[in-house]
């Protein structure tokens, strides 16, 4: 099978390529008062030249104020030279014989910057050349590549800007950052002055500054250091002290569990602990509430639960009376406050449903329930057991489904489906993992999804899996027939597409109630040339990646794009939009999707030239299952393996079983023949090929991404 695709690429000696991307790992301090300006430190990667700061409000303006390197202020010429100085001091001190110097002019001609600590270092002392070699030279003081380049901003946040969280990213030459978390609050701030970088070694116990409430304590823990600060608290008040921690940086990559596990502890001037956190609830980040016994001096510390530390274990502390706490977090003084707004959370035709409200009787009898119903109830009490009876028919296929974990309820519910005789027909602890909740790593809400054996009625249960209860413990309860729908989400919320060429995305299919059709995929309001190749999620697929092209008219704008996805949902058409989110790894094993106010399009100038083609062949390619078919790409003729400069193809993360089997070379034509295993027979999805140039050098021939073809749909079909 000859399938003929005509591709716009764009090329050059330096192509454009989705992997060294900008990134920020952290902002400390991660928030600030309204009202006032002050500096920040971002770490990251590729953030050199970094020339624009967004915010998701107004009121806030920023600017960069310097940048520093992997290697920290020192290039590495310069590292060498004051490695080489130290040692020359060290050895004229122990009285050692000075070696002949055996630098090059060119070395000889190294100075170092000038900076004060660098000064006359004959006269430092022991201590303080062992500081100069820890901060510059020792690499285990260094921050980890994907934070090891620092840049300063100096932030000013406008007095009317609301309490509350935004996101923060940067625009570089090679693009877009991702967002992060910037909270801005209305008390005073604070940052601790020590123990905030890993080659700080003085003996400082405490801030010694005595901090009066409410205020927000900033810092970041490194390794086997412990931050503290110093309160003072009048006898009578109801304290509330708030973590901040893995809200600000939710996932680490390369770390277990996965986060900054912060630990906090209050002591008095005795230092006896009076209080002590380690998370809330089901939330990692610890909350303390504290009614103060004595008016006086108080130290408030943190630290790792492990010991553990680095630059991106940056957190933030609310200090407040519980007048305070309950303006900014309400649901910390009353569990259920805002419970029936959290109904607007639901999906809206679970919140659509007959309501009906749950009453704790202490009685052993099922509330009767009709079915569609949706249920409003609580688990009072540890070991509480809620139950509820309806009527069903035979045949009949019913879901029921737990909203708790999702909308900030601790319950761990258990749900049990039992006929008249009280026997089990179906029950569920714990979902699978839901990815519209990227926040969420115990994914407690339950499910289950049944087909009634007879007609008759049967009882329900639910339970909190742990056998815990109170106020805090709200559910609501669906229990239906199967309501089908689908959500979308895409990633990453920040994509950096050359100008005229193609950006791979990736947009997620939720399917509800075991709802699965094909859903097509559109820009909303599609700015002009703007093309989305590649945009079906086929049956059976959870996501699929494609690819974005927008024209060179828009280069070095930002685009704010929204995805929509268009399928039948029992007959009727149904249009749902995606929402954006970053696609974050957790311990090294598990990936999550962390919701972003945006979905943003940097459009990148190349300067590349470009080589024109269109596609031909609409609907992608069929490959039969065990066999092969033909992708024939046109190009100009100085891309030809004959001459010094040519092409070669890679499938980018492709299925296993379908493999590029051989390229070659004819009339002016890259002929890529594309093969599929026969276990695949049915298979969809979409290929992504990736495109790199190989120029002839001495030393062999130099291959550089050049970038991506758009997005070729491909089916395996049945090999007659």
């Amino acid at each position: 099978m000859k399938i003929l695709i005509l591709v716009l690429l764009i090329f050059s000696c330096c192509g454009f390529s989705q992997v060294n991307q900008p990134y920020i790992g952290y902002v400390y301090p991660a928030g600030g008062q309204a009202g006032t300006t002050f500096s920040v430190i971002i770490g990251g990667q590729n953030l050199k030249g970094a020339n624009s700061v967004y915010f998701s409000t107004g009121g806030i303006s920023a600017k960069v104020i310097d940048y520093q390197g992997p290697s920290g202020p020192l290039n590495p010429l310069q590292l060498e030279e004051l490695r080489r100085k130290l040692q020359e001091i060290r050895d004229k001190r122990a009285g050692k014989k000075i070696s002949e110097d055996t630098r090059t002019e060119t070395e000889k001609l190294v100075k170092l910057p000038d900076i004060p600590e660098l000064r006359d270092l004959e006269s430092k002392t022991p201590k303080q050349l062992s500081l100069i070699y820890e901060k510059y030279l020792n690499r285990e003081n260094k921050p980890k590549p994907p934070m090891a380049e620092e840049l300063q901003l100096q932030i000013t946040i406008g007095t009317d800007v609301a309490p509350g969280d935004y996101e923060l990213w940067l625009k570089t030459p090679a693009g877009l950052t991702n967002p992060v978390i910037f909270q801005i609050g209305k008390y005073p701030e604070f940052c601790c002055t020590y123990n905030q970088r890993r080659y700080e070694n003085e003996n400082i116990d405490r801030e010694t500054e005595i901090l009066q409430i409410p205020c927000v304590l900033n810092g970041r823990i490194m390794p086997g250091k412990v931050n503290r600060f110093t309160l003072r608290l009048e006898k009578g008040k109801e304290i509330f002290i708030i973590g901040q921690a893995r809200k600000l940086v939710p996932y680490l990559a390369d770390g277990v569990p996965g986060w900054f596990q912060s630990v906090i502890a209050l002591y008095d001037e005795k230092w006896k602990e009076v209080a002590y956190a380690d998370d809330y609830y089901f939330q990692p980040d610890p909350v303390i509430e504290f009614k103060v016994p004595e008016t006086g001096i108080y130290f408030l510390e943190i630290r790792d639960s492990i010991y553990r530390g680095r630059e991106d274990f940056v957190y933030r502390i609310y200090v407040m009376e519980k007048q305070e706490a309950g303006t900014l977090f309400p649901h910390l003084i009353n569990p259920v406050y805002g419970l029936d707004e959290k109904l607007s959370q639901l999906p809206e035709n679970v919140r659509n449903l007959p309501k009906f409200k749950e009453t704790e009787q202490n009685l052993p009898f099922a509330q009767s329930i009709s079915i569609p119903v949706l249920i409003k109830g609580c688990i009072d009490f540890q070991r509480d057991i809620d139950t509820y009876r309806f009527f069903g028919r035979q045949g009949d296929t019913i879901v029921v489904e737990v909203f708790g974990r999702r909308i900030g309820s601790p319950i761990d519910s258990l749900i049990k489906l039992k006929n008249q005789m009280g026997q089990i027909i179906q029950w569920n602890d714990d979902a699978k993992q839901d990815v519209e909740n990227g926040l969420l790593t115990h994914y407690a809400d339950s499910y289950l999804m049944a087909k009634l054996p007879y007609t008759g009625n049967y009882t329900l249960d639910i339970i909190d899996a742990q056998g815990q209860g109170g106020d805090s413990y709200y559910y609501f309860l669906r229990v239906s027939k199967p309501l089908h729908d689908f959500n979308l989400i895409v990633s990453p919320s920040r994509i950096n597409a050359p100008a005229d060429g193609n950006a791979v995305i990736k947009v997620f299919a939720v399917k509800k109630d075991g709802w699965d059709q094909d859903i097509e995929l559109s820009i909303k309001n599609c700015p002009d040339g703007v093309v989305l190749d590649g945009a079906r999620i086929p049956a059976g697929r959870d996501s699929v990646r494609m690819t974005l092209k927008v024209p060179y008219s828009y280069a070095e704008q930002n685009l704010t794009l929204e995805i929509e996805g268009v399928s039948k949902i029992d007959g009727k058409e149904a249009i749902r939009t995606a929402k954006a989110a970053e696609e974050k790894m957790q311990a090294f094993a598990y990936f999550h999707l962390v919701p972003s106010k945006y979905l943003v399009v940097y459009v990148k100038r190349t300067g590349f030239r470009q080589l024109k083609t269109s596609i031909q062949q609409q609907g992608g390619v069929k490959i039969p299952a065990g066999g092969s078919a033909i992708i024939t790409c046109e190009v100009e003729k100085w891309f030809n393996p004959g001459s010094s400069m040519s092409l070669s193809f890679e499938l980018n993360n492709p299925p296993d079983g379908i493999k590029i089997a051989d390229v070659s070379f004819e009339a002016g034509k890259y002929i890529l023949t594309l093969s599929a295993d026969k276990k695949l027979s049915g298979y969809r999805d979409n290929l992504i090929i990736e495109v790199f140039e190989e120029v002839a050098q001495k030393q062999g021939r130099k291959k550089t991404p050049a970038g991506f073809l758009p997005a070729i749909p491909v089916e395996v079909v049945k090999n007659e």
